[in-house]
């Protein structure tokens, strides 16, 4: 397969090293050198220039192209991009990023098709992360979930609170005094490094655990961390931008019980977003203002969600909402600077703008056939795959332990027969099973060969 990106920002180079990596052939076009320099050392083929330009286009081997992602700063130099790759070299997938929420009302939903502007997938990044956080809320202590299994499980990541009856005990414990939660731990964080677990490692403060556990049983498993449920009934945003906007929009229309405030300290901003809301009362002011925060009615809130264009005013709002008792905070932040401090400044979930985008890019682009899902972890020495046994493939009828053997993939759960099993070593894969695997990227390659016929993308 081979994938030309456009644009080397933050997104893009992640976007097309994770795809390297996978070894995908990958292109990227930008007209800055510097960001070029980038993947000297990298098996990517750069090419300086505009990705409007034709010549430039046909020196990323666009002719040989399965997919061009269009991540400029431009939304409208974005969808040209899509419009040539369409209308000159006919690719199969084009992906835009458009931020201008103008581009994405409802009345313009027709414009994004084949004969139009042929855009197959749209990512805007704003309402990616609004939909990431409202899907947070509904989980407290829960953070970088995804469905598996036909939406009948989640993984789920949540830091091991100091408040966990499990501190100090080994991991057998969950077998022996909690059998009946259908809940596994797959990995875990502990000093910037992601280790699996066996049955007697043990539970220590701040590991961040990975889950995999029914979606029925999720506020009782986070719970078992140190996370009681917390129930959205009164939310107050931080920053009325285009991440905060969008949430209140997603809330009034999905759970138009929970009363939204917005503080927005622009102005014109507020005024422009009060009347587009329904419900949602929006205040004009500094989230740090404490007297502001007081009309706000902040000791009556459950939730905070800081979501300005500052990492750090984001941060020290969740700690002043900390000062009037506030149960749950949510902050929105660019780099990894707050990841080993979020349980010791009391955040309950850090939320990552640039990383939801880019999942949800390669969503899109690993989907095929028979891969459902493919989910990376913090770290990205460690991948969690979802991938169906076809009748005629090698890993029908193999052991969990072969499995092993022949692609160092770990199986850590299958959904069979709609019941989830967390196999032992002995236990045989059947066709028809989705198989769920953690596996270090570079054997990657190996679990698709073992899963597949005709391994393609489109």
């Amino acid at each position: 397969m081979k994938v030309i990106v456009c644009g080397a920002g933050q997104v893009g180079a992640n976007v097309a090293r994770y795809l390297s990596e996978e070894n995908i052939s990958v292109s990227i076009i930008d007209p800055s050198i510097e960001a070029l320099h980038e993947f000297n050392n990298i098996d990517i083929l750069t090419v300086h220039g505009s990705a409007t330009y034709i010549k430039t286009l046909e020196a990323s081997g666009i002719k040989e192209a399965d997919a061009i992602l269009a991540v400029t700063r431009s939304d409208e130099v974005n969808m040209l991009i899509c419009q040539l790759a369409a209308s000159l070299y006919n690719i199969p997938l084009k992906v835009a990023r458009i931020r201008n929420q103008e581009y994405l009302s409802s009345k313009w939903q027709t414009l994004y098709s084949n004969d139009k502007i042929p855009v197959d997938i749209i990512i805007s990044p704003e309402r990616e992360v609004a939909n990431y956080i409202a899907e947070s809320l509904a989980y407290t202590g829960g953070f970088d979930m995804f469905s598996l299994f036909e939406d009948q499980v989640e993984s789920i990541s949540t830091l091991c609170s100091q408040d966990s009856p499990l501190i100090g005990q080994p991991h057998k414990i969950l077998s022996l005094n909690y059998s009946h939660l259908s809940l596994k731990i797959i990995a875990i964080g502990r000093d910037r490094k992601t280790i699996l677990p066996n049955q007697d490692t043990i539970f220590q403060p701040d590991d961040i655990l990975h889950l995999i556990v029914k979606k029925d049983q999720l506020h009782e498993s986070l719970a078992l961390f140190g996370h009681e449920h917390i129930d959205l009934s009164r939310l107050l945003i931080i920053g009325g931008g285009a991440v905060g906007f969008s949430l209140a929009k997603y809330l009034e229309h999905e759970n138009p019980d929970v009363i939204v405030k917005i503080l927005e300290s622009n102005k014109s901003r507020a005024e422009t977003i009060a009347p587009k809301l329904k419900k949602a009362i929006v205040l004009n002011g500094q989230g740090l203002d404490k007297e502001l925060l007081l009309e706000a009615n902040i000791h009556a809130t459950d939730t905070v969600v800081s979501v300005t264009n500052d990492e750090n005013v984001n941060v020290l709002m969740s700690l002043f909402a900390k000062e009037f008792e506030v149960k749950r905070t949510l902050s929105l932040v660019n780099s990894d600077t707050y990841i080993p401090l979020s349980s010791s400044l009391k955040i309950n979930a850090l939320i990552h703008p640039h990383k939801i985008t880019i999942l949800s890019i390669l969503k899109y682009i690993r989907n095929r056939r028979d891969l459902k899902t493919v989910h990376t972890l913090p770290d990205r020495s460690w991948e969690l795959m979802e991938i169906q046994v076809q009748e005629d493939v090698e890993a029908n009828g193999l052991s969990v332990e072969e499995v092993y053997k022949k692609t160092y993939g770990h199986v850590v759960a299958i959904w069979r027969d709609e019941s989830l099993h967390f196999p032992d070593k002995a236990f045989l894969l059947a066709e028809g099973d989705i198989v769920a695997v953690m596996i270090k990227h570079q054997y990657r390659r190996k679990i698709e060969n073992l899963f597949t016929l005709d391994y393609k993308f489109f």
